[in-house]
């Protein structure tokens, strides 16, 4: 499960603060897999919290719940308050910062140009009386993205021309260097990147935390969560097979919990 190397990164330098997300006996019920069952689960102010699990083990129900998208049982707070019933008034209200699995659904409008993307969300920022400011849209698109090595001719080209990895780091830009959320939901955030990228995205979810946000991460990489995660908690069939505490993981218990839930 280990594809390379572990990166060397930075230690923490903040400590944990208040309760951001809160989740008591948080149940999903979907056919025929990815149900959950009865999950507890609490994120701190300067936390990264790992959800580990073979893919459709509940980790997409656990999202879709967190943002309203779908029916749940069970209770949401976010700083000891239920969360809001739509995702528009989660993202809105509450400034959360989402990197989707599933980009082209939930993250981009893929008919726009690279620099409409990265304000999806910001359009009063960038707007001067009612209209929006393009040579600040493009000043602003070319700042943020160049650090990411975003492979492109120019921000005015759609999004839709440039490859999967490329716009999932328009995505990471906007959601975590422009947005700089207070809590970020991020899944698979660097699916199909490459190495380069990857590492500084890494970085910059690392220095969000340390700014004192909540990440709820979200990866099938188990090497990645093992590098970003304060604590990791396995999901099996649904349910919490298992708990870890970091920063140094036990790889194989992970990965026993992970294909029998933790039972030899």
């Amino acid at each position: 499960m280990i594809g390379r190397a572990l990166e060397k990164l930075p230690k923490r330098t903040s400590s944990l603060g208040s309760s951001l997300l809160s989740l008591k006996g948080l149940s999903v019920k979907k056919e025929p897999r990815g149900s959950l069952h009865q999950l507890d689960l609490n994120i701190r102010e300067g936390e990264i919290v790992g959800i580990a699990g073979v893919e459709g083990n509940g980790q997409s129900a656990l999202i879709e719940a967190c943002l309203g998208l779908t029916p749940y049982s069970g209770h949401i707070s976010y700083l000891g308050k239920p969360l809001p019933p739509s995702t528009k008034k989660i993202r809105e209200s509450l400034n959360f910062g989402l990197i989707s699995e599933d980009r082209h659904s939930q993250s981009l409008w893929l008919e726009e140009s690279v620099a409409e993307n990265l304000i999806i969300g910001f359009l009063k920022k960038f707007s001067n009386l009612g209209f929006l400011d393009q040579k600040k849209i493009r000043s602003a698109s070319s700042h943020l993205l160049e650090p990411y090595k975003v492979k492109m001719h120019s921000v005015d080209q759609p999004i839709s021309s440039l490859s999967g990895g490329n716009q999932q780091k328009v995505v990471v830009a906007r959601e975590v260097s422009l947005r700089r959320p207070k809590f970020l939901i991020a899944s698979q955030p660097t699916r199909g990147v490459d190495v380069g990228a990857n590492e500084f995205i890494h970085r910059q979810i690392l220095d969000l935390r340390d700014a004192g946000a909540g990440v709820l991460l979200v990866s099938s990489e188990l090497d990645e969560l093992c590098s970003l995660s304060d604590r990791i908690c396995v999901l099996f069939e649904g349910r919490a097979a298992a708990f870890f505490e970091g920063p140094q993981f036990d790889v194989k218990e992970i990965g026993r919990a992970m294909t029998d839930g933790g039972h030899a």
